[in-house]
C-alpha cells in the first residue's frame, strides 16, 4: 500500500539497529548495523541559539559560530516579539564558540563557552543555547537586558 504525499528518499545507504535514525540519540545508533536506515531529507542545524529580543531587529544582532578552521554567521529571526532565535552550522558536528555582537566595528554583547554538537548516522544533533546579552551601548540609542554569558540549556533535549 502506498501512502499519499511526497515520497521520502534515503540520504544514506547505511543500515542501523534502530527503525528511525532521525529520532534516536547517538548512543542508540551505536553497535551492529543489521537493518535498513532511512534518513529524512531535512537539514538539521548544529546550533539553535535564543536570546531576549533587544529593542532592535533580531537580524541586527550578529551571532558568529567558530570551530577549528570554520566560521559562520547564524540566521536570526524574531520568534515571538520577545525572543530571537538563530540557527546555523547546518549538518556540521563540532565544538563551537559563539560571539554575539552589533555594529561595525562590532561591539561584543555575549560570548559562550564551548558547545559540542555530535551526530547520528543521519543528522547532526542540534544543541540549544540561551545567550544573555549585555546592554546595548548608550550611543546606540537603546537600553537592553542585563548581564552577558551563554550556557547550554540544561532542560533542552537534543533533537
Amino acid at each position: 500500500m502506498e501512502l499519499p504525499g511526497p515520497k521520502a528518499t534515503a540520504c544514506t545507504s547505511k543500515t542501523s539497529d534502530v527503525s528511525n535514525g532521525d529520532a534516536s540519540r547517538p548512543e542508540q545508533d551505536a553497535g551492529a548495523y543489521d537493518g535498513p536506515l532511512f534518513c529524512t531529507g531535512n537539514v538539521a542545524p548544529a546550533l539553535h541559539v535564543r536570546f531576549a529580543k533587544p529593542p532592535i531587529a533580531c537580524d541586527e544582532v550578529s551571532i558568529v559560530d567558530t570551530d577549528v578552521g570554520y566560521t559562520d554567521t547564524l540566521r536570526c529571526l524574531d520568534f515571538d516579539g520577545d525572543h530571537c532565535e538563530c540557527y546555523g552550522a547546518d549538518e556540521r558536528p563540532g565544538t563551537y564558540q559563539l560571539t554575539a555582537s552589533i555594529g561595525n566595528p562590532p561591539i561584543e554583547l555575549a560570548r559562550s563557552g564551548p558547545i559540542t554538537a555530535g551526530a547520528t548516522p543521519c543528522h547532526v544533533v542540534t544543541q540549544t543555547v540561551t545567550l544573555q546579552l549585555s546592554p546595548l551601548p548608550t550611543d546606540a540609542g537603546v537600553v537592553t537586558p542585563p548581564d552577558a554569558g551563554g550556557v547550554p540549556d540544561a532542560d533542552a533535549a537534543p533533537q
